[in-house]
């Protein structure tokens, strides 16, 4: 059925676009000093919250740095800001500022750099 089709390919492109990919670095201080600062990628749904994409954060890097304690920083690529970026939020709260021509990206930051 041409219809059953048609509703399901909008309801696929609908959750592609729930989804965002990240791209993040970790900044090379603190814990993570003299980390090689390669850039990852985590492909995720902006309705998730930020504590979910910090867990995602997490595995990643959990195999050379075990449980480094970091926070996260959304950055604006254009105005070279950032802030930090709460675990209780959506990611989608993140992403209203950022034009949709720009990738949105994150920073990983130690917790001990900050203190």
């Amino acid at each position: 059925n041409y219809t059953t089709r048609s509703i399901i390919a909008h309801i696929q492109k609908k959750k592609k676009m729930d989804y965002i990919d990240f791209i993040f670095l970790v900044i090379p201080t603190g814990a993570f000093f003299g980390y090689r600062s390669t850039p990852y990628e985590i492909y995720i749904s902006k309705n998730e919250s930020v504590s979910v994409l910090h867990t995602k954060v997490r595995n990643i890097l959990l195999h050379e740095y075990r449980n480094a304690s970091f926070n996260l920083r959304a950055v604006d690529v254009e105005l070279r800001e950032y802030v930090h970026m709460e675990p209780e939020k959506k990611i989608s709260d993140y992403l209203d500022k950022v034009p949709a021509e720009i990738s949105f990206h994150f920073l990983v930051e130690s917790e001990s750099h900050l203190l």
